[in-house]
């Protein structure tokens, strides 16, 4: 994660001297300080200049097509996938806190995908908008052989974007994208009516409606495993309106 001077907070700083960043054409940027947050396993690299590539910021959205254009070694491939999942609970080890992330469905089957981690998750979009940063792989709940590390799935998760951003008090515009996408999305998803696609959209963006009809974890897992609709009481509260 990267920012330029104009946006850099004032706190967290740590010591980079020795760091550089190497822009895609080779111009090396110096690294002023560092800021770590061990809960998301995220840094955010605070340059000595601007760069011209702004950093477009999206939101996950299920069904949504994304890709991974980091290369750690020569030959590794692109990434690309789906997203399943835009706010699973996830502990990255024991005595951490849980935090939220993306579940994303990757195409190309690796095995390991070490070296990716770190790496922004973009949609393919007109906008390329970016939706998370990798943080981890899922490994295979079946052993291997004696002496040898589990393979991993083809299921990575991603932190949100915006929680990166939020945290480390970087300011950023949002692109939403058109709302027919979701509309689609949903209804593709979970077999849904539009109006049931649009009720949930409408739901997850009001704060009065959350107020009075709580979105729990038990909804929320319903949802996005597709064995439930809306709840009842927010379709008849919209019906109303």
């Amino acid at each position: 994660m990267l920012v330029g001077p104009q946006e850099q907070p004032q706190d967290g700083n740590q010591e980079a001297s020795s760091l550089q960043f190497v822009t895609q054409v080779g111009r090396k940027i110096s690294v002023e300080h560092v800021e770590w947050d061990g809960d998301l396993d995220i840094a955010v690299l605070h340059l000595g200049e601007d760069v011209p590539e702004g950093l477009v910021v999206g939101r996950a959205i299920e069904g949504a097509v994304w890709q991974v254009e980091t290369q750690p070694l020569g030959n590794d491939p692109k990434l690309t996938g789906t997203v399943t999942a835009t706010q699973r609970q996830f502990v990255k080890g024991k005595g951490r806190p849980a935090i939220y992330v993306v579940q994303l469905q990757v195409d190309q089957n690796l095995g390991e995908y070490k070296g990716y981690s770190g790496s922004p998750v973009a949609l393919q979009s007109a906008s390329g908008a970016v939706i998370g940063v990798l943080v981890e792989q899922l490994l295979s709940r079946l052993s291997g052989p004696i002496g040898q590390p589990r393979s991993a799935t083809n299921v990575l998760y991603a932190i949100p974007i915006q929680d990166v951003l939020n945290r480390f008090g970087i300011a950023y515009k949002l692109i939403e994208p058109p709302i027919q996408e979701p509309l689609q999305l949903a209804r593709k998803a979970h077999q849904w009516t539009p109006e049931d696609a649009r009720i949930r959209l409408q739901v997850e963006a009001s704060p009065e409606i959350l107020r009075q009809f709580p979105l729990t974890s038990e909804i929320y897992e319903a949802w996005e495993s597709g064995q439930e609709k809306p709840p009842l009481a927010w379709r008849k509260q919209y019906k109303q309106r």
